[in-house]
């Protein structure tokens, strides 16, 4: 017997009535599936420069990707950042610049701390040499990624480089400290209206609390994106009815494709999907880098895929036309 898993909502929800979306003014969802899904560059494009950064941002954008997805964060003076990772010892120098705070987690730091840091020399270190073997990136962007003038960006810059780019973005919150559970989603709506941003970006979050919460804010907010790994017994339902959410961004496992045979095809992904597109909700997968996989997501008509390698995602669905 196959068990199947509802993410459920945080207690504090279970207030609200459940079903209170339904009625509710439906916003614009991401774009309707096409003949050729989107491409969303995760994390910019992790492939082409260092994750999270203006730079990878625009690597991902030269490359043709349709929109990009970023994380973001508050530091210790509520401040949102873009950034994965719960501690910035990943993908900064943060362990050369603050060495007792290495470990610490980015809500312990502040804006102007973390401008300090190197965000981009690691990424050159560690995969640009390939990179730029491989022709995908350039020698003076490989120079200025090596540089130490990449810094961690605001959710503001990020913004603002989206509107200029006249490009879209995926805003993924994180959720790693508890204290920032009541500012996060005002610190975020609040950027992205100020930045003019509004129809640029879509908010998507594990965090299905966080999905409701802009879901109901007061207008104007984005569209929302419930992301998951988890596999839902009737997502269209639940993202629909019960978060008010526009999308489901699920991994490919969940979806019963590349999994184990616990999870492969029951229900079918093909029925999984039918379901979300005959409700209007749109499907973006994540992260995928894998031809064989992108064939099938044009098969069954998913409405983005989202991957670290925007360039070669392009080239492949340019070859499919």
């Amino acid at each position: 017997m196959k068990i199947y898993y509802l993410a459920l909502l945080p207690l504090p929800l279970i207030a609200f009535p459940l079903l209170a979306a339904k009625g509710a003014k439906m916003k614009k969802s991401s774009p309707a599936p096409t003949a050729l899904p989107l491409v969303t560059g995760h994390r910019g494009g992790r492939a082409l420069g260092p994750e999270n950064t203006l730079a990878a941002a625009r690597a991902g954008h030269a490359a043709g990707a349709d929109r990009w997805e970023l994380d973001t964060q508050l530091t210790k003076d509520l401040v949102p950042m873009v950034l994965h990772d719960a501690t910035l010892k990943r993908t900064t120098n943060v362990a050369k610049v603050f060495p007792k705070r290495a470990n610490a987690p980015l809500s312990a730091f502040t804006m102007a701390e973390v401008k300090k840091l190197d965000a981009g020399s690691w990424w050159a270190r560690r995969y640009g040499k390939k990179a730029l073997a491989d022709g995908r990136i350039t020698k003076e962007q490989l120079d200025y990624y090596a540089s130490g003038k990449v810094r961690v960006p605001t959710l503001e810059e990020a913004l603002l480089l989206t509107k200029e780019l006249n490009w879209s973005v995926n805003v993924e919150i994180k959720v790693f400290h508890p204290g920032h559970l009541g500012p996060l989603v005002p610190k975020v709506l609040e950027t992205i209206r100020k930045t003019g941003t509004v129809d640029r970006v879509v908010i998507s979050s594990f965090d299905h609390a966080v999905c409701y919460a802009v879901a109901h804010a007061k207008e104007p907010h984005p569209p929302v994106e419930v992301l998951t790994s988890m596999r839902l017994a009737r997502p269209d339902l639940y993202v629909r009815d019960v978060v008010g959410a526009q999308a489901l961004n699920p991994s490919i496992p969940c979806l019963g494709l590349g999994g184990t045979d616990e999870t492969a095809g029951d229900p079918p992904a093909e029925l999984t999907i039918k379901r979300l597109r005959d409700a209007g909700i749109g499907i973006n997968v994540w992260t995928v880098n894998d031809p064989k996989i992108w064939a099938w997501c044009v098969k069954v008509g998913v409405t983005s895929i989202i991957t670290d390698s925007p360039d070669l995602l392009r080239a492949w669905l340019n070859k499919q036309r």
